[in-house]
């Protein structure tokens, strides 16, 4: 134990010690706050020039024409937007408002209804999960419904489906029965193939919020994943009754009716969605697939060549561009598209063992290899 010298017992000395001490406290206090003040205008000076920066190449990537000089500007925009990340999560880690920036940045970055058919945004994927982890890091954990609604949405934005739904689940419990909260549980369901839980989650947000657009079309698309194409159809048709151009309905009842096998009108979708939303690569995977069901492979192609410029990484479009190489006898472009499906999702290894499609090239050992090592493969059925 540590003691006093006995002459600070004395009340005027003792007075002293303590307003000396605290008029230092007072101004070294005054110090920090000033210092702070500038590190923190000069991050937000760079977040801004930066932020800046990166709207002006954007800009200019859209008003570009020429195909080379595009492909520069977005390799310089993709730079300037895991820089500004980074500026991001760096104001959140060390700014003392900590909370204040997460909840803002999520609510600038995340929309508050994320749909589950849709390619996940880059930009807003990327910096609200940095900006999410510098919260944590900060310990500015969730406390408010609202909190965990949107590191909800960050997680679900990332991918991190098993999280959001969690985030989900705990604002829920904080603040039940939020229609919106409700729906987006319902898409990271639907992400996680819980598809009859994601339905129930949509009819429960329509029971709270009837008639909105959006829930409507979710849940067709759980009951399109439930093989419901019909009842898929009917709700897809209330959402656009609603809102007669949303492109991500049009291309959802295009899905609906492709299931049921009404491949014209559902190309018929895809070209409305597409001249709404032009060059959306799942709604051009879509309208390649129907073209391809109609028997026009030439108009198919074009649609997967530019869905795989757009995604070099849509496993379904290289899996669905193998079978028409396949029928059209080239075999090693089918072989090679159907090893890039199988490497990024190998559902698509099982899949091709029965399809059809790949008959004409079962027998190549380069085909077994890759479906089924060296064992045979038996006739298969048609793709759907």
């Amino acid at each position: 134990m540590n003691f006093l010298p006995w002459d600070w017992v004395n009340p005027v000395k003792w007075l002293e010690y303590v307003r000396g001490g605290r008029r230092e406290d007072r101004e070294d206090r005054a110090e920090t706050r000033e210092t702070t003040r500038f590190q923190e205008e000069r991050r937000q000076i760079a977040v801004d020039r930066q932020r800046a920066l990166r709207d002006n190449l954007r800009e200019r990537v859209s008003n570009e024409t020429d195909a080379n000089e595009k492909a520069k500007l977005e390799i310089q925009l993709r730079a300037a937007d895991q820089t500004l990340t980074s500026l991001l999560k760096d104001l959140a880690l060390d700014d003392p408002r900590v909370r204040y920036y997460f909840t803002e940045a999520m609510r600038e970055l995340v929309p508050r209804e994320v749909r589950p058919t849709l390619p996940l945004p880059e930009e807003a994927r990327a910096t609200a999960v940095l900006v999410a982890e510098a919260a944590e890091a900060a310990g500015a954990s969730p406390t408010t419904a609202d909190d965990y609604f949107l590191r909800g949405n960050a997680h679900y934005l990332a991918a991190q489906y098993d999280q959001a739904l969690a985030d989900y689940n705990r604002s829920l419990e904080l603040r039940p029965d939020d229609p919106a909260t409700v729906n987006n549980r319902g898409n990271a369901l639907s992400r996680l193939g819980r598809h009859e839980e994601a339905l129930a989650g949509y009819n429960r947000s329509l029971e709270l919020r009837p008639d909105d657009a959006v829930t409507l079309s979710n849940r067709g698309n759980a009951l399109a994943d439930l093989g419901r194409y019909e009842e898929a159809l009917v709700d897809h048709n209330r959402s656009l009754a609603l809102r007669p151009d949303d492109p991500d309905t049009l291309n959802n009842r295009g899905n609906a009716l492709a299931g049921l096998a009404r491949h014209q009108e559902a190309l018929s979708d895809y070209n409305r969605s597409l001249a709404l939303r032009p060059d959306n690569p799942d709604t051009l995977a879509n309208r390649g697939a129907a073209l391809d069901d109609l028997g026009r492979q030439d108009e198919a192609l074009a649609d997967y060549d530019r869905t795989l410029e757009l995604r070099p990484d849509h496993s379904r479009t290289y899996y669905n561009r193998a079978c028409l190489f396949s029928l059209q006898g080239k075999v090693s472009e089918a072989i090679g598209d159907l090893a890039r499906a199988i490497k990024s999702d190998p559902k698509y290894g099982e899949k091709a063992r029965t399809d059809r499609d790949f008959d004409g090239i079962r027998s190549d050992p380069r085909f077994r290899a890759f479906v089924e090592g060296d064992e045979p493969l038996a006739e298969g059925t048609a793709s759907p």
